[in-house]
């Protein structure tokens, strides 16, 4: 078999482990395996769970199965699928024990890779929408508990559909991972920046003591386009327009803090190029206010 097999003794030790064991655990084949325990096979973590869990269970039951990661002896972990059996002598005591462990790195990596597929925008590398929930709802529950303040900014790049139009969307691909380089350099690591869609990115602020430090931030994220972007041989200058609603003025939730950065966003839309607007309560009204009027004016004529 490829998988890793071994017995091992009461104490943990091994007793016998198989070419491939050997293998997989970079060992030499002239080592001394009575010397090799528990300690040595598996990360400190693991080991407390086959202690704690895996042991319990696989003496009461017979067996235990699970997914645990080996430790080579160069210090590198292999996840693995991991059986656990008990043995017993004539007279219904425990023996010794048994392992089979099969190498699971390449199932882990390929899990990996379609889970950051799910939660990341493939043009630019950043989390999108999906990941950008999960996170905003992480840092409003830190908010809740540290009584501090949260930001949500939507950018919106001034005249990027000119630029698509006019030098093709191969350019615009390149200029969108550019702004989100500029974008990721100019904020803290543990400020999330997502791609929304087309020429939008949304970006989470925490751990803001008051409102004000999130002028700092803006400064930053605007100093970072005062240099042109390079566009083949060609630069460009670019500006956005940015929507802000902050934790918790103007929203204890979620979608509720999103949807008012959105309004805040079309707002600085309107109001020209290379705008920011903080979100009031207002503009929902005014919103509310002009969909009512353009309903009515379509039922005017009838």
């Amino acid at each position: 078999t490829t998988d890793l097999v071994a017995i091992l003794d009461l104490g943990g030790c091994l007793r016998y482990l198989n070419n491939a064991g050997y293998r997989l655990l970079g060992l030499d084949p002239k080592t001394d395996i009575s010397k090799v325990c528990l300690t040595e096979l598996f990360p400190e973590r693991i080991e407390h769970q086959l202690k704690n869990e895996a042991l319990p269970i696989a003496y009461r039951t017979g067996t235990w199965s699970g997914e645990t990661a080996l430790r080579r002896i160069d210090g590198i972990e292999i996840p693995v699928s991991q059986v656990l059996l008990v043995h017993y002598d004539s007279a219904g005591k425990v023996e010794y024990l048994s392992t089979i462990a099969r190498d699971i790195s390449e199932r882990k990596r390929f899990e990996a890779e379609l889970q950051h597929q799910a939660t990341h925008d493939l043009l630019t590398g950043l989390p999108n929408r999906v990941l950008l929930l999960d996170r905003l709802a992480a840092e409003l529950e830190r908010a809740r508990h540290a009584n501090n303040f949260v930001a949500v900014l939507f950018l919106d790049i001034d005249n990027f559909k000119r630029i698509n139009d006019s030098m093709g969307h191969a350019v615009g691909d390149t200029l969108l991972q550019q702004i989100a380089d500029r974008l990721q350099a100019a904020l803290r690591p543990n400020d999330t920046i997502a791609r929304q869609g087309g020429d939008e990115f949304a970006i989470i602020v925490g751990d803001l003591p008051r409102t004000e430090n999130l002028m700092v931030v803006l400064r930053k994220i605007y100093a970072a386009f005062d240099r042109p972007m390079s566009l083949g041989l060609q630069e460009t200058y670019i500006t956005f327009c940015t929507g802000i609603a902050i934790y918790p003025n103007d929203g204890t939730g979620v979608e509720e803090l999103l949807r008012n950065a959105g309004t805040a966003l079309y707002r600085a839309i309107m109001s020209g190029h290379n705008q920011h607007r903080f979100y009031a309560p207002d503009m929902n009204a005014r919103s509310h206010e002009l969909l009512t009027l353009e309903t009515d004016l379509r039922l005017a004529l009838k």
